[in-house]
Formats: structure tokens, sequence, C-alpha cells
């Protein structure tokens, strides 16, 4: 029993020593933690793994927007009407029908609606200036 006792005391010494050993470095590992903690860290760059990366949300899949005909800048639309060799456009039927209302006397500040019509078995034109059928005619 005797070497049993000695054994133990022995062990508990030992342990004794260790715990002291580690009392003592365990300071000692704080100041090297500090010491690393001063040193600024190096970066470090990390590569993205593109397989294993969740896909990205989609926001360049905007459905294309629906476009209709390209319209020009102005369209230049023109009417001309011929009968027996003469060409007249309506511009020009509705300035001479108001020319031959002032022609006979009325004020251009009276017409309040005017209307023009072309009669191409009489080759002549028609007005009637404030819904008065008989406004006038000149020739086509």
């Amino acid at each position: 029993m005797a070497t049993t006792k000695k054994k133990t005391a022995q062990a508990a010494e030992t342990a004794v020593q260790e715990a002291a050993a580690v009392a003592v470095a365990a300071p000692a590992a704080e100041t090297a933690k500090a010491a690393k903690a001063a040193k600024p860290a190096a970066k470090r760059t990390y590569k993205r793994k593109t397989a294993d990366a969740p896909a990205a949300p989609a926001a360049a899949e905007k459905p294309a927007a629906k476009r209709g005909p390209r319209k020009s800048a102005k369209t230049v639309e023109k009417v001309v009407v011929q009968i027996m060799g003469k060409d007249a456009t309506p511009e020009d039927m509705v300035a001479r029908a108001k020319a031959d209302w002032e022609a006979q006397g009325h004020s251009l500040s009276e017409i309040k609606s005017l209307a023009v019509y072309l009669n191409t078995a009489e080759g002549r034109v028609y007005y009637v200036v404030n819904d008065d059928l008989n406004s006038g005619s000149f020739e086509f």
C-alpha cells in the first residue's frame, strides 16, 4: 500500500505542476493573441464557385416592350382632285369659297360653319355657310 500512496502523491503533485504550468501558459497565450490582434490581419480573397452560387434574380429578363410600326417624324398627306384636266386641293376649294363669300359683300367673321361640295357632273363647287343652302358656288 505504501507504493500506492507514493504513486497517488506523485500523481497529485504532477497534476498540481501541470495546473501551474497551464496557469502560467494561459497569460502567455493571451499576450500572444493580443500581439496577433495588434497586427493587421491579411486580407483573404475568396473566389465564388459559379456552380454552387444561387442563381441571380432575373432582372434582365423583362418582357420586351411591344412596339407598333415605327412612325415617321411627320407624315405628309396631300389630297388632290383632278377633273376635266383641272387640279384642286380641299384647302384651295375652302379658300376660294371664303373669297367668293367676301366677294358677295359678307364678312369672314360671320362664318361659323362652312361646308364645301364638289359636283363633278356640273364641274362646280358649292359651299354652304352657316347652314344657308343658298350661300354660293363657283366653277371648278
